[in-house]
Parts: C-alpha cells; structure tokens; sequence
C-alpha cells in the first residue's frame, strides 16, 4: 500500500506571514493538528508546520541555573497575567518565528511502512505528503490507526 492510499487531500495551509492567531484560528475551525506551512513564491512548497503542540506551555532551563520554568513562544510565563500576555502577543506574531523547520516529508508513492518508520525514528504525528516537490496530502498516526479496522486488501485465489 502506497502513502498516496491513505493520505488526506487537499491539506490546510498557510504562509510564513500569516499570524499565529490566523494558524489557531484555522486549526480550530477546521478540526486539525496542523498547518502545514508553503512558500509566499512557490506556493505547495513546503517551508514549515505548526501543530498544536507548538501552542503549548513547555518548561525549559534558566540559563546559567539548575532551575526550569514554564516557556511559551519564547516567553518565560510566572503568572496568569504574563501567559495571558504572552498568547495576547502570538495573535500578532508570524507563523515564520516558531514553525518547525525544514519539515520531515513523504512522497506519495512511498510505502505506508516507510510513513510509519519515519514517524515512530523521529518521533512525529504528522507527515506532510509531497510529489515532485509539491504538497499533495498529509498522513498521520490517525490514518494508520484507521488501517486497523479497515477490511483486508483482496488477494487473488491460490
């Protein structure tokens, strides 16, 4: 079976120039994990992705210190009031400032197995799908799950 049999199709995209508020926005009115990211000059070429994670609280070491504190889109976050600042700030920010570049892709006509190692070796949920250099539909850990449950491929008759 072949990526191109269980990738989604068309894929929700977006610029480096949109805001983080236009990817939330997005994600959240059309149900995805993510947006895939394409260029301003060659549109359906992949520059970037921002998934749902990208929106989340992380904690991260203090430099020059054993301590770790809570960090969101660069910002250290100590109260309700700086977190409240900090996704007030992101509404305005361009996607380009925390995307996730260069992104891990597949091409439609790779094995499904070769999705799924990529995905378990570099630990991701999502694969943007590509052909020729062009994006043509996302696979993720959902659509292999959905090949559980799906009938058996035919076979023919010995």
């Amino acid at each position: 079976m072949r990526v191109r049999d269980i990738m989604v199709s068309p894929v929700v995209t977006a610029t480096p120039d949109a805001t983080l508020g236009d990817i939330a926005r997005l994600m959240l009115d059309n149900r995805i994990g993510c947006v895939v990211i394409v260029s301003t000059d060659d549109p359906g070429r992949v520059v970037g992705i921002v998934t749902e994670t990208d929106f989340d609280i992380r904690e991260s070491g203090i430099p020059f210190s054993a301590f770790r504190a809570p960090k969101l889109f660069g910002n250290w976050i100590s109260s309700e009031a700086e977190l409240a600042a900090a996704y007030e700030e992101a509404r305005k920010r361009p996607v380009r400032d925390i995307m996730q570049s260069p992104v891990v892709t597949v091409e439609a006509d790779d094995e499904v197995w070769r999705a799924a190692r990529l995905m378990l070796e570099r630990d991701i949920k999502r694969l943007p799908v590509v052909e020729n250099g062009r994006l043509v539909g996302i696979v993720t850990r959902h659509d292999l799950l959905k090949r559980c449950v799906a009938e058996p491929e035919s076979r023919p008759a010995t």
